[in-house]
């Protein structure tokens, strides 16, 4: 499992951004989404939509902007921090140039406003290196002294991006690093196994220990999720005092404190001090508390049917893209015929599935008002929600 996951274009609505949560037990989610529903009958799919996933056990924090296409992560280290900047670019296409020069330059005011050097933006940057945003976006990392770390680490005929129609590729999606950042990677690599979407994941390995330091990192650490100690056995409990006993003998101490004893001080400097060991005491025991009551047995969120009818037509679409893949991404004949037709078969058996899931739920809502049974619909719509 990765510890921080970027996803772009997620077709979520503001409405359905709690989905996000559904996806890890093991990770924090936030996410940001162009479709409104209380703004009228959407026509069309969803678009749009950013979103970041980082694993519970990180001290990060997400910083938003303004514009619902970036979103971004800050994550402190024990002496430097590192800086994520998740993006979904605009469509290359002549009537976009404005827009997506714009958008660099919303990138470059994030990055100004950065404490630390250590940057890496990721995502669909919509730039092929032979296209014109893939033009733009050269020019624009070597004026700012950044780097294309998947391009210098890749070869030349590698690809994030594959038509399931045309079996045409494109290098669509990156990651651009400051030096220090770029300096970190240990490994990059695309990983095409994976076919459930037109784009392919990239996968980046960073070794945290090569970062450079950074003093105006800060160690708070950072807890979002409520903790329900109505719910906590006797046995969380006990866990509890045990960890807090470890978390808060990690506290360091102001001796200056320890020997003061005027009760009515004002100096700044000491209630500084004060304030600081408090945040100390709380995030302690946050974290003692995270660790207890945040351990829950994993849910799964498998698709209804999948065993059935979609596993084995998914087995045989990977097998044929990959052995495509393996044969130089021909572009006609009977390989590309039975990897377009493979996929073809994957997406419809696994949209039926999806299809049925929906009519199953509508049909135990409707059941449940035929029946006058208001208790019965009410929870048929909150695992409507859910799922």
């Amino acid at each position: 499992m990765y510890h921080i996951i970027f996803l772009q274009e997620t077709w979520l609505a503001k409405q359905t951004l709690d989905k996000l949560t559904d996806i890890s037990d093991n990770h924090f989610a936030c996410g940001t989404a162009e479709v409104n529903h209380t703004k009228g009958i959407t026509s069309g799919r969803p678009y749009g939509g950013t979103a970041i996933l980082w694993n519970k056990k990180l001290n990060a924090k997400i910083f938003m902007n303004q514009d619902q296409s970036i979103t971004g992560l800050e994550v402190c280290l024990d002496s430097s921090s590192l800086n994520f900047i998740n993006v979904y670019m605009p469509y290359c296409c002549d009537s976009n140039y404005h827009e997506y020069t714009n958008y660099l330059s919303k990138i470059s005011t994030l990055c100004d406003e950065m404490d630390s050097p250590n940057i890496l933006i990721v995502g669909d940057f919509n730039a092929c290196p032979n296209n014109n945003f893939g033009v733009l976006l050269s020019q624009y990392c070597l004026e700012h002294e950044l780097k294309i770390s998947d391009k210098i680490n890749l070869p030349v005929d590698s690809f994030t991006y594959v038509s399931d129609t045309h079996g045409t590729c494109g290098w669509l999606d990156h990651v651009v690093a400051s030096k220090s950042a770029h300096d970190s990677i240990q490994n990059i690599e695309i990983l095409h196994q994976f076919i459930l979407s037109d784009h392919r994941p990239v996968a980046a390995t960073i070794k945290t220990a090569a970062i450079p330091q950074n003093l105006l990192c800060g160690n708070k650490t950072q807890h979002e999720k409520n903790m329900n100690w109505n719910k906590a056995t006797q046995q969380q409990k006990l866990k509890y005092q045990q960890a807090g006993k470890i978390w808060l003998s990690k506290i360091p101490l102001f001796e200056e404190l320890t020997s003061y004893d005027n009760p009515t001080c004002k100096k700044q400097k000491h209630i500084d001090m004060l304030e600081i060991f408090n945040t100390n005491i709380v995030e302690a025991l946050k974290r003692a508390a995270s660790e207890v009551l945040t351990n829950s047995p994993k849910q799964k969120h498998n698709v209804p049917g999948w065993n059935k009818d979609v596993r084995e037509k998914h087995k045989a679409a990977r097998q044929a893209y990959l052995f495509w893949i393996d044969n130089h991404t021909p572009k006609s004949g009977p390989i590309f015929d039975i990897m377009k037709e493979s996929t073809k078969e994957f997406k419809y058996a696994l949209n039926a599935c999806r299809k049925s899931q929906q009519k199953c739920k509508a049909d135990a809502m409707a059941e449940a008002l035929r029946n006058r049974s208001p208790k019965k619909f009410w929870q048929s719509i909150r695992k409507s929600k859910k799922s």
